[in-house]
């Protein structure tokens, strides 16, 4: 009886060695899975800061070949067929802070067909919304962003003026840039590749309404000392696009 009793023991204390391992193998397995993710997100900020180099590179290339802006370049149509159209070259990519139809959509078709970028673009407004990512504008590593060229005027913008090319998406109705990335994953790519603040440098980013949200500490129309202006790095939530300036 006594034997019986001890193999029961025995028994038991094996299985509790197995269940510890099982524990501990699952503990490893999670903690793999966790740093995985973290590796493959930094992999696509990563992505993000070396698209943007590119594209500035690819925009002074156009420039120095052609003697202008992609988009704005007003003798396209000789160099590139008639499946574009031309810009009309007096230094400005569209009009306004839009990305409706006109050269800020022919701006990727005219990089891509002078082979400077790879991809194959309308240059023309793709419905609603406008610009839809693969059909008229580069698409992101960021998941349902893309790249929209837009031309910001005095007060737009944090009082910066000039181009940018924005990581974001157009919402559908109102053409409206929507956000595409968490404020702290937008502080790192802006500490990593500029300056860590969203008002100034190379690189801003925004909430996606004109008034003070949950990107930045406050909104694009603000005319106050931009070094005030800050991350909201307490927020994890999609709240951010970014600008990416070139001129």
């Amino acid at each position: 009886m006594m034997q019986i009793i001890r193999r029961n023991n025995q028994q038991s204390a094996f299985t509790l060695i197995e269940l510890s391992i099982v524990v501990v193998v699952i503990a490893l397995i999670v903690a793999g899975v966790v740093a995985g993710q973290s590796i493959v997100k930094q992999a696509k900020l990563r992505d993000v800061i070396n698209q943007q180099q590119q594209h500035k590179v690819a925009i002074r290339t156009f420039q120095l070949q052609y003697s202008a802006l992609p988009g704005d370049f007003s003798d396209a149509v000789a160099f590139f067929g008639a499946t574009t159209a031309d810009g009309d070259k007096d230094g400005i990519i569209g009009d306004s802070n839009s990305s409706s139809a006109g050269e800020e959509l022919r701006f990727w078709q005219h990089l891509a067909l002078s082979k400077i970028i790879v991809g194959n673009y309308t240059g023309v407004d793709a419905g609603n919304p406008n610009s839809q990512i693969g059909i008229n504008i580069p698409k992101s590593s960021i998941s349902n962003a893309g790249y929209i060229l837009n031309h910001w005027t005095v007060n737009k913008m944090f009082t910066r003026v000039g181009h940018s090319v924005a990581l974001a998406h157009e919402l559908v109705d109102t053409n409206w840039l929507g956000a595409v990335i968490s404020p702290i994953d937008a502080h790192s790519i802006d500490q990593k590749a500029d300056d860590g603040f969203p008002a100034l440098g190379t690189i801003f980013s925004d909430n996606a309404s004109t008034g003070t949200g949950s990107c930045a500490s406050e909104g694009r129309t603000f005319t106050g000392d931009m070094k005030t202006v800050e991350y909201d790095l307490n927020n994890t939530e999609i709240k951010c696009r970014m600008h990416f300036w070139f001129d």
